[in-house]
């Protein structure tokens, strides 16, 4: 077993940034979104969400997998006071990179619709997240943002699988 997450934070430093939600995906089925930070919608204390996960990202045989993995890890680490989540890990940006050299995209959008086959579908995008990359998600109402975060970190889950095929 693995786990695949992915934190969403109001900044892209994650040394100042708060943590707003927490997406996990342990399987192919599907991948979901704890909210813990928007300004509005039924949300989970931080506190409590931390301290369930915990033993889980802590756990040093349970592989953690993400997309950009090194924001990820930082992102949580201050919250467990600096420590790092021990590994192993798997970036699927970085794997990306030792698969393909020259491949030049690395976003995950670009990744699953070249390497999964997933059409890109900027509509169905834009209802998930009408305001991407002009305002923080946790602005955004939690109904539009939850399934597009949900869905965000299964794809980083299934591509990873995709990886492992590759590498064996």
């Amino acid at each position: 077993p693995v786990i695949s997450f992915d934190t969403e934070t109001t900044s892209t430093d994650e040394m100042t940034a708060a943590l707003v939600g927490i997406s996990l995906a342990t399987n192919e089925e599907a991948g979901h979104y704890i909210p813990i930070g928007h300004i509005s919608g039924a949300q989970l204390p931080l506190e409590q969400v931390l301290a369930t996960l915990r033993p889980a990202l802590t756990d040093p045989r349970l592989p953690k997998i993400g997309h950009n993995l090194k924001f990820d890890l930082e992102s949580v680490a201050k919250y467990y006071g600096g420590e790092v989540m021990p590994g192993p890990y798997a970036d699927t940006m970085i794997l990306t990179h030792v698969l393909d050299e020259n491949f030049t995209q690395y976003s995950l959008k670009e990744l699953v619709m070249n390497w999964l086959n997933v059409p890109h579908n900027p509509a169905a995008r834009k209802k998930f997240y009408p305001n991407l990359g002009k305002v923080g998600v946790h602005t955004q109402p939690l109904d539009q943002v939850a399934e597009y975060l949900a869905k965000d970190v299964w794809y980083t889950h299934l591509y990873y699988r995709e990886l492992l095929k590759l590498i064996r």
